[in-house]
């Protein structure tokens, strides 16, 4: 079925925000809020996708943004598909109302289909999380952890520790599983079945995220920003280089692991390019 109508998400403020036809550059970034995912367009280091309250959109080094997507849905979670440059996973809510369940893209974001309604659904998946080493595994946060083993059409439960954030799905096996939980980073070694510290400081970690080069990275809140080599836990502090702000989102490039990109509390893009190290922030005129 082709849609074609249709954590802390509180920490941002409701801004104002304008619908455009695809793809007319016309709305800046300072403009768009509500943003909920993202990931670079693959090819363009100078270009992030954005999963926003009101649709899939695309945003330029210098802060131009535009709409991608046909529907103005309210897209809640967004994950790349390691099986297909052009892919994306997402989730969210249709304009009526409701939930979206596991959607799919296979053109960059313009165009959507429902994968699966989830389990007991249709869900609304806040965190979506794809394993590399086997791309039908995906993980699923709605009222605790679900669990697919081929493409998101068929899911199991799983289980996911309370006060769970974020996802991310490791590089070094296929039932390794993070997640970022305001009592500390977790680890699953059962594909989201148990689950124990990954971190000797269990702070509140608001963002995990894996690169193809087998880092690991998170963010304690109040402590910064950490780095790792799977499958080690030897976590190499990077320091807090976001003015104070917290990471909201993650994402990392599929073509240059050292590449990776913040979404903050205050609605603010990073980027990094090279793997934590220095930051600078994105769609900001000469940075």
């Amino acid at each position: 079925m082709w849609i074609t109508n249709s954590p802390w998400a509180a920490l941002f403020t409701a801004l104002f925000t304008l619908g455009l036809s695809n793809p007319l550059w016309a709305q800046n970034l300072n403009d768009l809020s509500h943003i909920y995912g993202i990931a670079e367009v693959p090819g363009n280091p100078d270009a992030l996708y954005l999963a926003t309250h009101n649709g899939f959109y695309r945003a330029q080094a210098d802060g131009q943004v535009a709409q991608v997507s046909v529907i103005t849905d309210d897209f809640m979670s967004l994950v790349s598909d390691p099986a297909d440059p052009n892919g994306f996973f997402a989730s969210g809510h249709p304009r009526g109302g409701g939930n979206l369940g596991l959607l799919h893209s296979e053109d960059g974001g313009r165009t959507w289909r429902q994968v699966s309604p989830g389990l007991n659904g249709p869900v609304d998946f806040h965190a979506l999380a794809v394993s590399p080493v086997d791309p039908n595994r995906i993980y699923g946060m709605y009222r605790g952890l679900q669990i697919s083993r081929d493409g998101g059409n068929r899911w199991t439960q799983g289980w996911l520790p309370e006060g769970s954030l974020s996802l991310a799905a490791s590089y070094a096996d296929v039932d390794y599983l993070y997640a970022a939980t305001r009592n500390g980073l977790q680890m699953s070694k059962d594909g989201g079945q148990s689950w124990r510290p990954a971190m000797m400081m269990q702070l509140p970690a608001s963002q995990v995220l894996v690169a193809s080069d087998g880092y690991a990275y998170t963010f304690l809140v109040g402590r910064g920003l950490f780095k790792v080599k799977e499958p080690g836990l030897a976590w190499k502090p990077l320091g807090d280089p976001f003015d104070g702000a917290v990471p909201v989102q993650m994402a990392v490039s599929a073509q240059a692991p050292q590449r990776l990109y913040v979404l903050d509390n205050g609605g603010h893009l990073w980027r990094s390019l090279d793997g934590g190290a220095a930051w600078h922030r994105f769609g900001v005129a000469g940075q």
